[in-house]
């Protein structure tokens, strides 16, 4: 996700800009979705959180269609769209919210039409405190029998399991639609012919914040697309000094070439010893804290610069995450952060941060009126005999090649030349530090295509979460006994891959 961050900001090459904005748009979308589905806990215990924000509705809609376009192309779907010109450009509501509620609807259509159409229709009905956008998604697929239609809004339920055997899914995605409509005073509507196509209509409520109509939707989706590729940095700031503390080299690599164009000077360690060995020689304006690591994590680390002697004495520290669920950010500021990141980094997010905390004093220039766009990544599985899917790997680099091979040699100094033995940890059943290395190893196998390993790394992971959580703990550690060999076998297999990819 950083380095395609790094393309929009570097190719000069407007196809290749093109495609990474596409990246960009499509995973912006799917991270939130993820983000959403970690809070139907909250829905069900009647605590989900409903936060209004001003959004623009062209690239709120432009993110919606770049998801599902990509996926109605791998089906060979056509794919309509038809967005009224008279809706308000600014609106006030829950984007993200909103964004899942679309979505949800589009990959059902998608997922349950083998061929013809999915189409997406837009609309705003005035109202006296604003508008009620109208949403309806339809489609050609299998339709819905009719005595099936009550059950369609409750939990993990699969219709017609003969005929959708082969269809992925929880059967989670419209229990998750209906309650979020509820929730935002909205409702919903159903209609279908079993065998010919459904057609689900959607009213959410919004306050109005520009009255300017949208007009023309593609010549603007047009111009957003060509000022998104734009970078420039928010903010120039050589003086400034920040300290990057992550277990993973590649978040390292990431941060630093994020903000290299700002000219701040970045220092970057992998534990929280060598933190506090940092701090008490030197001082910085700010410093990011990976949260999860071996040995010290973030949190014992903040609290040794808190209460120790060193440089450091009240310079804000940010704490860097993959924990982004609702709540998160209040944990980190109560546990003594000043604030916190969620992973992966955006470009834009670690400007704005940064600005947020560093002395303005040492701003050289920059407003911080813009921000770059939120880089992300949404890849494609390669059908491949290889333990790497090299295509997969590219895509995480960008398709910069030459980033791409830094990337290989770089995981084979981290699980070569510096492979651990995990045989130790299990021996004497530190699980912390066990969970810390297979959740580096996930991360980094995935980012250079190598996708079983990384799966199957995630699997221990989660395997030892429990086990430190207590539960099912006899059998927990009897599966991480029984497959850790075979997967530290496929990680030493995926080094020699590594290597000869890049002798050739």
């Amino acid at each position: 996700m950083g380095m395609n961050e790094m393309v929009l900001r570097e190719s000069k090459d407007q196809t290749i800009r093109d495609y990474a904005v596409n990246i960009q748009s499509a995973s912006k979308t799917l991270l939130s979705l993820i983000n959403d589905i970690l809070d139907f806990s909250k829905i069900e215990a009647g605590k989900m959180e409903i936060i209004p924000v001003t959004y623009d509705t062209v690239l709120f809609l432009n993110d919606v269609i770049n998801m599902i376009d990509i996926k109605a192309k791998q089906k060979q779907l056509d794919f309509r769209v038809d967005i009224d010109n008279s809706i308000p450009a600014m609106l006030y509501g829950d984007e993200v919210r909103n964004r899942q509620v679309i979505v949800n609807l589009l990959n059902n259509a998608v997922k349950y039409t083998k061929q013809g159409y999915i189409k997406l229709s837009v609309s705003a009905i005035r109202e006296a405190d604003g508008v009620t956008l109208r949403i309806q998604v339809s489609d050609s697929g299998i339709g819905i029998k009719e005595d099936d239609l009550n059950k369609l809004f409750e939990g993990f339920q699969r219709l017609d399991l003969e005929k959708n055997r082969n269809i992925e899914g929880t059967g989670l995605g419209l229990a998750i639609t209906h309650k979020l409509v509820e929730q935002m005073n909205g409702r919903m509507e159903v209609s279908s012919i079993y065998g010919q196509g459904s057609v689900f209509t959607v009213y959410l409520p919004q306050k109005v914040r520009d009255e300017k109509p949208v007009g023309d939707f593609r010549q603007h989706l047009e111009a957003v697309a060509k000022n998104q590729t734009e970078y420039k940095e928010s903010f120039i700031a050589p003086d400034v000094k920040v300290l990057v503390v992550d277990d993973n080299e590649m978040n390292l690599a990431v941060v630093k070439a994020l903000l290299k164009k700002t000219q701040v000077q970045v220092t970057v360690c992998m534990s929280g010893k060598d933190c506090l060995e940092i701090a008490a020689k030197e001082s910085f304006d700010i410093i990011l804290l990976d949260h999860m690591m071996p040995e010290m994590d973030g949190i014992e680390t903040l609290h040794r610069l808190k209460t120790g002697e060193n440089k450091c004495s009240g310079v804000p520290v940010i704490a860097l995450t993959a924990n982004a669920i609702v709540g998160a950010k209040a944990e980190y500021i109560n546990a003594g952060f000043s604030d916190y990141l969620s992973k992966p980094i955006d470009g834009g997010a670690l400007e704005k941060m940064l600005f947020k905390y560093i002395p303005k004093s040492k701003l050289k220039s920059g407003t911080n009126e813009n921000f770059a766009p939120s880089p992300e990544v949404i890849t494609e599985k390669e059908e491949t005999g290889s333990c790497i899917n090299r295509k997969l790997g590219l895509e995480h680099c960008g398709d910069d090649e030459s980033l791409y091979r830094e990337t290989l040699q770089l995981f084979i100094e981290i699980y070569d030349e510096k492979l651990i033995s995990t045989n130790e940890l299990l021996a004497c059943e530190d699980w912390e530090n066990y969970i810390v290395y297979v959740h580096g190893l996930k991360s980094s196998a995935l980012t250079i295509g190598a996708e079983s390993l990384s799966a199957d790394a995630r699997k221990l992971e989660y395997a030892g979460k429990d086990i430190k959580a207590g539960k099912n703990t006899e059998e927990n550690i009897a599966f991480i006994k029984e497959h850790n060999d075979r997967v530290m076998d496929s990680l030493k297999t995926v080094v020699l891959e590594a290597r000869k990819m890049l002798n050739k």
